[in-house]
């Protein structure tokens, strides 16, 4: 069953008191925009809440006014660029986003479980871009021993471990050898004569 999507808090007010997210009252990058502001406000309310049991001060309780003032306009302003922008290079971003790294799959490449659960998946991302390749090592160095002999971090470990040249399904084969082989003038073998 698929889950809806959440709605911001000042047109769902549950969703500030679903129990099931209590905890989420930090932010994250897997969180969609309105979960964020949902995050944000429930941040907001428990800042306010403790400040309050420790100094008593009743003042306190304007920056949940604020956070929900902040929230709306973050809301509104988002919604109005969705919809200046263009939905056909929108949907030509789309087609074109790639695979990025994730705690299962840090290299990126084609799962056996891709085949069934994700076929219109993207090339994988550029692995040469900072921030795709800080995300790799971030993931692949998660719960991974590493010992002292690595003082200089020489990486031994991603020696198994690397992103293949196809990684999209099916394999792009022809795409694939036209890069390795193909020259406009001559053949790989003619231009090493």
């Amino acid at each position: 069953m698929k889950e809806m999507a959440s709605q911001v808090w000042f047109l769902d007010p549950y969703e500030l008191l679903d129990i099931s997210k209590l905890y989420d009252f930090y932010p994250k990058d897997s969180m969609t925009y309105n979960e964020k502001l949902n995050s944000f406000m429930r941040f907001t309310v428990y800042f306010s809440i403790i400040t309050y049991l420790l100094n008593k001060s009743s003042k306190v309780f304007y920056s949940i006014f604020f956070g929900g003032v902040l929230t709306f306009i973050l809301h509104h302003f988002k919604k109005d660029i969705f919809q200046d922008e263009n939905h056909e290079d929108f949907e030509d971003n789309m087609k074109e986003e790639c695979t990025s790294p994730d705690e299962n799959n840090p290299f990126m490449n084609v799962l056996v479980s891709d085949y069934h659960s994700n076929p219109e998946r993207g090339e994988a991302c550029d692995v040469d871009e900072d921030k795709v390749k800080d995300k790799m090592e971030k993931h692949f160095y998660k719960n991974l021993y590493r010992g002292v002999d690595e003082v200089f971090d020489n990486n031994y470990s991603y020696r198994q471990f690397y992103t293949t040249p196809n990684t999209t399904i099916p394999n792009d084969q022809e795409g694939f050898a036209k890069w390795l082989y193909f020259n406009e003038d001559k053949t790989l073998k003619e231009s090493h004569m």
